[in-house]
């Protein structure tokens, strides 16, 4: 059984059509990574259907490309009434998982519905994360969201972020008109945060240029607070 393990996670590998028929042995195995690659990207759908409940109780030992893979899978069957982002609670909480996963794990739980269920997170989490890059992701995770404590962070984060030198260089884009009348968007992290952060906003009832111009506007901005109740919302 070792050697053909062994032998069976390098053909995984190495993506050799037909593996399918191994998902038993892996599993019996322990070789959950390897299952999980399998059922995400050479599974048919009656394969993800079959083991994704698997894939939800093993997610809990998995890190890194299993990891990813496994919310792969598991978006894939975003529309099953037992799967919803409330299931990820546990996952959520790993502090074992890396930047790359926890991006995986947010862009899962973004195509879930029920993501009310793990807002408590978030709203821990965007007051305490100070990466942007990581900030992006969660906010855009909790679009749709409607919770007005989930606002004020939205708030405190724009007033933290829209003077930073980036998002004033991704601003000066936004207000170029290119050709066919678009404009050039956000590509450095706190411009994108920023950009994002004024999408749950609908840019403040603006098209995103007219958006920008008025959150670095500072008279602006604090006239769009103050209408909005949220002119006592510190920084």
């Amino acid at each position: 059984m070792e050697v053909r393990m062994k032998l069976i996670k390098m053909l995984v590998r190495f993506h050799v059509p037909g593996m399918t028929k191994e998902l038993e042995k892996l599993w019996e195995y322990g070789a959950y990574a390897e299952a999980v690659s399998i059922i995400t990207y050479e599974g048919t759908w009656e394969v993800k259907e079959a083991w994704y409940e698997r894939v939800f109780q093993v997610l809990p030992r998995l890190r890194g490309e299993g990891f990813r893979d496994a919310c792969h899978t598991i978006r894939a069957v975003k529309d099953y009434p037992n799967v919803h982002a409330g299931r990820l609670r546990e996952a959520l909480n790993r502090n074992d998982l890396d930047r790359n996963d926890r991006i995986s794990l947010f862009h899962c739980i973004q195509e879930l519905k029920g993501k009310e269920e793990v807002l408590d997170y978030f709203l821990d989490y965007l007051s305490t994360e100070e990466n942007p890059a990581l900030l992006i992701y969660a906010v855009w995770c909790t679009e749709g969201v409607e919770n007005r404590q989930l606002q004020e962070l939205y708030v405190r984060l724009m007033d933290r972020y829209r003077t930073h030198e980036n998002t004033k260089f991704d601003y000066k884009g936004s207000q170029m008109v290119l050709r066919g009348g678009a404009c050039l968007g956000a590509s450095r992290p706190e411009g994108q945060l920023t950009s994002n952060l004024m999408r749950q906003f609908d840019y403040f009832g603006l098209d995103y240029p007219g958006g920008f111009k008025l959150l670095m506007d500072e008279g602006r901005w604090k006239e769009w607070k103050q209408q909005n109740g949220f002119g006592t919302v510190d920084r």
